[in-house]
């Protein structure tokens, strides 16, 4: 795939271990090629500035993403840099909110009896511009990790488990996703440091593996 860009700053990567360059570039003025960044999974690292503002990286960046996901593009959603600048996020409508929460004073129940939920459910409604607000879509949002410590044998299990537990969320078979189930909400695993070699279909590649063991021990 052919990009366009350009360096600010002059730079050379360096790795742990051999990766994969992220691009060849080659200079417009000499002809010079060099290799440039890296990558690794999902994650990638490069000099070059502006490589999303031409071209068709970014288009296929997101047809990839949409074909991975089963999500079918209908129409020409490209956008320029000027018009992505132009679009704003409006500000949560106070009186929506406002009429959310009368709505709540006037039920049968006391005042701010359901705590927080009304104030949440307010705010959700200001958000959205309506007072109709509905939670048909829900997700529980599950973040794995092991801690260093197990190293210290504390630890009830061993840190195999936690990616044990990671790959049976992903086929619904833990409690979280039975109590997720019963509200009609999915469960997304997110793999923050869970200490494992292997890829778990469903769940993509984790930032590190594992904390640091958090005290120096005698």
């Amino acid at each position: 795939m052919e990009l366009a860009g350009y360096e600010i700053h002059m730079g050379q990567s360096r790795t742990t271990r051999p990766l994969p360059s992220f691009c060849m570039l080659t200079d417009v003025l000499s002809g010079e090629q060099k290799e440039d960044g890296c990558y690794e999974g999902n994650v990638c690292g490069t000099y070059v500035h502006g490589i999303f503002d031409q071209g068709t990286i970014a288009s296929e960046i997101i047809k990839g993403l949409a074909d991975r996901k089963g999500v079918k593009l209908e129409g020409d959603r490209r956008m320029t840099k000027e018009q992505l600048y132009g679009r704003s996020i409006p500000l949560p409508d106070k009186t929506i909110e406002g009429k959310i929460q009368e709505r709540w004073d006037h039920l049968a129940k006391p005042l701010d009896g359901l705590g927080r939920f009304e104030k949440i459910i307010a705010k959700l409604g200001a958000i959205t511009g309506t007072e109709r607000v509905t939670l048909s879509s829900k997700a529980v949002l599950v973040f794995c990790a092991d801690n260093g410590i197990v190293e210290e044998g504390i630890s009830q299990t061993g840190q195999e488990v936690t990616a044990i537990m990671a790959e049976n969320m992903t086929r619904g078979e833990s409690a979280v996703c039975q109590m997720a189930a019963s509200i009609g909400a999915s469960v997304k695993v997110v793999d923050i440091g869970v200490n494992r070699a292997m890829e778990i279909e469903g769940i993509g590649r984790n930032y590190r593996r594992y904390s640091r063991i958090f005290h120096n021990p005698m």
